[in-house]
């Protein structure tokens, strides 16, 4: 019997860390969209609840973009400057 976890995927294999890395930034992802769709907030018996905060979720996005980034570039980010 194989036990899913996050380490492996529903084959049994072991995921790399950049697969890791985009399975979160996918979830990043429709964490910004449920946001910004309006689905970040919710009343019970006249308590507020929030779900996440967009600037939190956006900042995720972004490291974890650069960290994946990093990954496929050999562990560099490579930037390229543009002057005008």
């Amino acid at each position: 019997m194989v036990v899913f976890s996050e380490e492996t995927t529903p084959w049994g294999f072991c995921m790399t860390d950049a697969e890791r890395t985009q399975n979160r930034l996918d979830a990043y992802y429709a964490a910004e969209t449920a946001i910004l769709a309006g689905h970040q907030s919710y009343t019970v018996e006249g308590t507020a609840y929030t779900r996440a905060n967009l600037q939190d979720v956006q900042r995720m996005i972004n490291q974890l973009r650069n960290e994946l980034t990093a990954m496929r570039n050999g562990g560099s980010i490579r930037q390229t400057q543009v002057v005008f």
